[in-house]
């Protein structure tokens, strides 16, 4: 093989393997944003429940567990559990608010990360307050600096 190849190649697994470790940390991420908002309520509510379940093409998100707030509204305990479950490969992507992180495969990083859009999709059916959240997060993200 000549040497110009093998450098693109290098090149590439390199790019490949930073893209994989970002998604990772995006997937980490997006996920902690939406259960995090979740525990901020405008209202009263001193306890909820979560058994959801969102079907996208090539799999379903699943989130359950619980948020418990004081009267004052802060959080006193949350035991939510997001998990990402993918047909083709029987995959799952597991996420707890109490462990944080995502144990992931890295074979299934990119079809969870391309997921993503269907989890966030799913939790604003469920908690319609949260596009009034996302949106001003949408909204920073065509600042230009």
């Amino acid at each position: 093989m000549d040497q110009r190849y093998m450098m693109n190649t290098a090149a590439r697994l390199l790019l490949g393997s930073r893209n994989i470790d970002r998604m990772r940390s995006e997937i980490t991420a997006t996920v902690a944003m939406i259960l995090g908002l979740l525990e901020k309520r405008e209202d009263c509510t001193l306890s909820e429940t979560f058994n959801e379940e969102f079907s996208f093409t090539g799999g379903m998100w699943l989130a359950k567990g619980g948020i418990r707030r004081s009267i004052g509204g802060n959080v006193i305990d949350s035991n939510v559990c997001v998990e990402c479950w993918l047909r083709h490969t029987g995959v799952r992507l597991e996420y707890s608010s109490q462990k944080g992180g995502v144990q992931l495969h890295v074979g299934s990083v990119q079809d969870v990360y391309e997921a993503l859009p269907s989890f966030i999709e799913g939790m604003q059916r469920v908690r319609p307050d949260l596009e009034n959240k996302l949106r001003l997060f949408l909204r920073a993200s065509d600042v230009k600096f």
